[in-house]
């Protein structure tokens, strides 16, 4: 197992030669193109995060409409999906924490 963990080590120290030897107008471009990334990423991660506001909203919304149902199974059903959009906000939550 150790052999195998120097032998990925390796491949990935060799990886980065390219890199290494790379012009500095090869550099300043990877640096830009890196912090595209970075900001595409952010982006990308505020997006998902505000999706659980949407998804805890509609799972409240249709828990309303389903509580004007009558019988148990369907108080339990309303009940689960109460539970689950808080369940959606708080995982909201820590991905804010996270980001």
């Amino acid at each position: 197992m150790k052999k195998m963990i120097s032998v990925i080590l390796i491949f990935k120290i060799l990886s980065f030669a390219p890199i290494c030897q790379a012009s500095t107008p090869d550099c300043a471009s990877f640096i830009s193109d890196f912090k595209q990334m970075t900001v595409a990423q952010d982006s990308i991660q505020q997006s998902l995060i505000s999706n659980h506001d949407m998804m805890a909203d509609s799972l409240d919304t249709y828990a309303d409409g389903l509580k004007q149902t009558s019988g148990k199974a369907y108080k339990k059903i309303v009940e689960t999906m109460y539970k689950d959009s808080e369940s959606v906000r708080k995982r909201k939550t820590k991905a804010q924490d996270i980001s």
